[in-house]
């Protein structure tokens, strides 16, 4: 949800809040909590001033990321946070990748082998 308004104080910082893990997800769509709801207005109305889904970016960072607000500039976990280690991550997909391409081989050879019990 973007709310947009004219008349915030020039230089004031633009408040992100990321809803996305909030609510419960179903077929028509996500369902906010009371609590929930009550966070949000809370945060917009600066009641609450740190929390792990409210980043506040100014202007000046915005333009000099060319006006873009993807995940590189409104990403609310830093990497840091976050702890990954590249180097096994990469591991396992190698891993992964590995053992998918074995059971591939498997499952064409089994297929090839009722192909040729059946003729």
């Amino acid at each position: 949800m973007l709310i947009l308004r004219k008349d915030k104080p020039k230089g004031a910082p633009i408040k992100l809040i990321d809803a996305s893990e909030m609510g419960l997800k179903g077929r028509r769509g996500t369902q906010l909590q009371p609590s929930e709801i009550q966070l949000l207005a809370d945060l917009y109305h600066g009641k609450i001033e740190q929390h792990e889904c409210l980043k506040s970016v100014l202007l000046s960072e915005i333009r000099s990321n060319d006006y873009d607000l993807g995940l590189d500039v409104t990403l609310l976990k830093s990497l840091a946070e976050i702890n990954v280690d590249p180097e096994a991550e990469l591991s396992k997909l190698a891993e992964l990748t590995e053992k998918h391409h074995k059971s591939q081989e498997k499952s064409l050879n089994y297929y090839l082998d009722m192909r040729i019990s059946s003729e």
